[in-house]
């Protein structure tokens, strides 16, 4: 295999029983992580979901195939990391840390580092970073990462440290990490418990990875093959299931001496259990997977494939195991083969590098008929093998020596069914609603629809477009079934290690249709350099995609679909439609920031601010800007002002109200942003005679200034200007009023049943008030949400 790789030995070594209790409490976790997701915010807390590698969540409300197009769906962030992301991205939500809840996104990178993020914060808040290869995490002086090219002679990776994706016990709130490592002479690979809360290190973290077996294979010493630490990869994705930890390993490309090596570390205690060697007699034989988890079923069985490498023809069970489908025992965590299936032409696979482990074991959920219990498995062949993972073979036979096809397990695609022959898939399936879904190397996604419980290869369906090595990444989100929901997201990394990768998103019940691609909007969405075998992880309405330098953040964006006007003078009335807009944000004309009157999730309601000028109208929530709508701001576009709340054709519906007693008339109201109170403007009515004094307030009574009105015409609005502007602080209510001697005034009962907007300036709902006296005093008395004609004149 292009990164990787050949026997059989069921060497257990030891057996812990006083953990067994510990197994029993965990089972729960045992077959799907399904379990918890269907009752949190969708967990992803191993590869690919679930323990049978189906690539699906279907607990996403969020995402469905209307909203997710390149109007409404793109980047929205990204966070930073030192190293490749080879391990998928995991997703726990509502955690606790330092004293915050968060949805946290944990990434593992090749720099032996591990982050937690928050999983929805625009500013890329770090929770925390652990380093692998530090004293606090056991490594030794000098350690580091290793230089791929330098260390293992294989260039295939610029740098070697975390590869595969951890897993996540969230009962004990552990992240289980493999961890390479190198201090210039010696070569390291631990298991390391990191406390999901702080990264710390957790007993009985970590524990150097190493294992002996008898034999007489490559690299055999003594009669004894050892684990070796410089050639040896761990790149599947860890299993945690009753209580163990599952870890498999392959090499650096194919450089010997290596062996496909599984190996069982109970939890609780890291006591390596068993383990299990393919190709004790031999060599090669590894567990590459291109990354897919350990696959096991809710029996406890482990399915995995091995790669190619020496294959034991004379006895069965054969105990040289390469380019096989291996179904292993847990029972007591000791690892045992229990059953295996091998293709008839293995030899022409292992002599051509045409490993059937270079994609990883998909289990199917229980199926009608007479196979409720399968397997699906594809390899650099394109080959897609259907097994029954009951008795794999027809009268346990296993391999097929000297026959034409492996008529022995339920069915087989043709070659090139997936991909192209011989480099065809470096990737593992994806399941979901009775659907298939494969995306090999030189070739289209397709889909195989399951029917009477089994692949139906007569009705695959091709898709666009064609990609190179090493194919897509596949994943999937849905609502259940539930008809607009199922949503099938690709992460095409043929430019790996050189150009960005891709993000696609297909409707899952009809691939024809592409729904989105990073490409439509590459300014905005592109993703950073490609890594190989990466899969996207979907929860809660966000797509996390690895990348070299980062993993990219994928949502939902605020998007403005129409204005009610393409123009307006300053103060026009303004609704926005569109989609995503939560339920607050700011709206800006042109950089100019303009006041809510309403907001939804679809609509808003706002006005032209004072200062706006012809351009874009934008909403931004949380962070995340909206495309812009072209606005045209009248009168030549300057929007300057000064500005008042009522524009001087505004009349009331009662000019004139004959009281005798003295009163002091007034309005309370804001600014949205700072500036200055130039005077006081009143409506006066023909009956309303006598000397007008025009006062400001504080909202709690304190005179700012006054001025005496002079010059008066016999009615219409009255202004007069105070000797000094006084400074007003955006978003604090003031009061402006004026005193009528003679007790007549201008009102509307009920105007203030809600505010009245005029950016930069609001009257408050109920804002009008007023004080009877004989002499000017602060009104405070409300009636009838009434409107007493009393503006302000503001200036920037």
């Amino acid at each position: 295999m292009q990164e990787k790789k050949r026997h059989i030995a069921v060497l257990p070594h030891y057996v812990d029983l006083n953990h067994v209790l510990y197994r029993i409490i965990t089972i729960a976790f045992l077959f799907f992580v399904i379990l918890l997701s269907a009752s949190a915010q969708s967990s992803v807390l191993t590869q690919h979901n679930d323990n049978a590698r189906t690539g699906q969540n279907t607990s996403e409300t969020i995402l469905n195939t209307t909203n997710v197009n390149a109007n409404e769906f793109g980047k929205l962030f990204a966070m930073p990391v030192n190293g490749q992301v080879y391990a998928q991205p995991l997703y726990v939500p509502g955690v606790t840390i330092n004293g915050g809840v968060h949805n946290v996104v944990i990434i593992a990178t090749e720099a032996d580092s591990v982050y937690a993020y928050d999983a929805d914060s625009t500013s890329s808040v770090l929770l925390w970073k652990a380093s692998m290869v530090d004293a606090a995490h056991g490594a030794g002086a000098g350690e580091a990462a290793l230089n791929s090219a330098t260390t293992t002679g294989c260039d295939d990776m610029p740098q070697v440290g975390i590869t595969s994706t951890p897993v996540i016990d969230p009962t004990s709130k552990t992240i289980y990490v493999e961890a390479k490592s190198t201090n210039g002479t010696n070569y390291f690979h631990r298991l390391h418990a990191l406390d999901l809360l702080t990264g710390n290190e957790k007993s009985p973290g970590p524990i150097v990875i190493a294992g002996t077996v008898s034999g007489t294979g490559d690299g055999m010493s003594g009669g004894q093959i050892a684990f070796d630490n410089l050639h040896q990869l761990n790149r599947p994705g860890l299993l945690l299931m009753n209580g163990t930890i599952y870890i498999a390993y392959a090499s650096h490309c194919d450089f010997s001496p290596y062996h496909g090596w599984l190996f069982a570390y109970d939890a609780a205690t890291f006591a390596q259990k068993s383990l299990y060697m393919t190709t004790p007699n031999g060599g090669m034989g590894g567990f590459w997977m291109s990354g897919a988890g350990i696959a096991a079923d809710a029996s406890g069985n482990i399915f995995i494939a091995s790669g190619n490498g020496t294959f034991d023809t004379t006895n069965v069970p054969a105990t040289e195991t390469g380019d096989t489908i291996l179904k292993l025992g847990t029972a007591n965590q000791i690892l045992t083969l229990l059953d295996y299936f091998t293709p008839e032409n293995q030899a022409t696979l292992d002599m051509g590098d045409v490993d059937v482990g270079s994609g990883g074991v998909l289990l199917l959920p229980d199926q009608p008929g007479s196979f409720p219990h399968i397997l699906v498995e594809a390899g650099k062949e394109g080959r897609i093998y259907v097994v029954n993972r009951d008795q794999m073979t027809t009268n346990n036979s296993h391999f097929c020596s000297g026959c034409a096809n492996d008529s022995e397990i339920i069915e087989e695609s043709g070659s090139s069914a997936v991909g192209s022959n011989p480099n065809a898939m470096f990737n593992i399936g994806a399941y979901w609603n009775n659907t298939l879904y494969f995306w090999g190397a030189s070739d289209v996604l397709k889909s195989i629809p399951i029917a009477n419980g089994l692949p139906d290869f007569t009705h695959l369906t091709g898709s666009t477009p064609s990609i190179g090595f090493p194919g897509a990444g596949i994943s999937i989100s849905s609502n259940g079934t539930t008809a607009g929901t199922g949503i099938l997201w690709a992460l095409n990394s043929t430019q790996h290690d050189s150009g960005p990768a891709i993000l696609y998103a297909y409707d899952a019940t009809n691939i024809s249709s592409m729904l989105y691609s990073s490409t439509q909007n590459a300014t905005r969405d592109t993703p950073g350099t490609a890594v190989k075998f990466t899969v996207p992880t979907i929860s809660n309405g966000k797509v996390y995609v690895g990348t070299s330098t980062s993993v990219d953040v994928y949502g939902l964006l605020p998007f403005i679909s129409s204005l009610s006007s393409a123009s307006g003078s300053v103060g026009s009335p303004l609704t926005i439609t569109g989609a995503n807009f939560g339920s607050s944000g700011t709206i800006t004309f042109n950089g100019s920031v303009a006041a809510v009157t309403s907001w939804s999730a679809t609509n808003i309601a706002t006005s032209v601010p004072s200062g706006a000028s012809t351009g874009n109208v934008v909403v931004t929530v949380n962070g995340v800007v909206s495309n812009g709508m072209p606005f045209t701001v009248n009168n030549g576009g300057s929007g300057q002002c000064p500005c008042t709340i009522w524009p001087s054709t505004a009349t009331p519906g009662t000019p004139d109200v004959n009281q005798s007693l003295p009163v002091e008339l007034g309005v309370r109201f804001t600014s949205n942003s700072s500036g200055f109170i130039t005077g006081v403007r009143f409506f006066k009515g023909v009956n309303n005679t006598g000397t007008h004094v025009g006062n400001l307030w504080s909202s709690s009574g304190t005179l700012l200034a006054r001025a005496t009105f002079t010059g008066e015409s016999s009615s219409g609005w009255q202004q007069v200007n105070f000797s000094s502007p006084v400074a007003i602080t955006a978003n604090t209510v003031y009061v402006a009023s004026y005193f009528s001697p003679t007790g007549d005034f201008a009102v509307d009962r009920n105007y203030f049943n809600a505010a009245v907007n005029n950016p930069p300036l609001q009257a408050l709902q109920d804002g009008g008030v007023y004080n009877y006296g004989s002499s000017s005093a602060f009104p405070a008395g409300t009636f009838q949400g009434s409107n007493y004609w009393v503006d302000v004149v503001f200036n920037h």
